[in-house]
Order: structure tokens, then sequence, then C-alpha cells
């Protein structure tokens, strides 16, 4: 009767461990496409401005440097969300990879891969 006993409440406990689970979910950048419908639109920092299109499409303004001379050129680049993590594949630098720190539909804060944030403020209308 003692084994019995004894059995019963190791089950319990075990039963009431495996019913708790973690809740330390982040909601702001879940899978569900919240933090991708945020991201749709026009971005700004340092008086650049990056698109985001619905269809994991963009335009961002490259400074490019001729000579003596700088001129501020559009250049396509596709993106892609997993999560928090965004990765972009710029058409003139390559592929980058960002974790959205913060995003709602006034700001954007994203970190790169050495922990360098950038602060976006989004364009409205």
């Amino acid at each position: 009767m003692k084994l019995l006993a004894k059995n019963v409440l190791v089950f319990m406990l075990l039963m009431c461990l495996v019913g708790c689970s973690s809740d330390n979910e982040d909601n702001s950048s879940d899978n569900d496409g919240t933090s991708r419908e945020l991201l749709i639109g026009t971005w700004t920092i340092d008086e650049t401005d990056i698109i985001f299109n619905e269809d994991g499409t963009g335009e961002s303004q490259v400074y490019v440097y001729d000579d003596s001379d700088e001129d501020l050129q559009w250049h396509r680049l596709s993106w892609r969300l997993d999560s928090d993590v965004l990765t972009i594949n710029f058409s003139v630098t390559g592929t980058s990879i960002f974790q959205i720190i913060e995003i709602d539909n006034k700001s954007m804060v994203l970190q790169d891969s050495n922990g360098i944030r950038r602060n976006y403020t989004k364009k409205q209308g």
C-alpha cells in the first residue's frame, strides 16, 4: 500500500511539472505575422530610407561616393522574417542579419551580429 501511495504521489508531481510550461514568449515578434505587418512600409534612419514590401522585396537608399561627390541612390533588396530575425539581401552589399529588438507602428530597433543597434522611424502615409 505504501508503494502504491508513493507511486501515485510521484505520478501526480510529474503531471504537475509537465503541465507547467514556460510563458516567456515575446508576442511582439511571434510567428502569427504581427511583426511582419508592422515591418511593411518605409523606415528612416540617418536621413536615408528603407522600404519593406509585403512580397519580401524592397529598396534601400545607399550613398554612392564618386571622387569628391556623394550621391544617394535606390537599390533593390529582398528580405525574410523568421520570428524576430530579419535577413536582408542587399543588392549592393550582400546579406545582413538583424535581430528585431523592438518594433511598433512608429519605431523599430534592429541589432546586427556585432551588437550594434540601429533606431528606425516609420514614415506615416
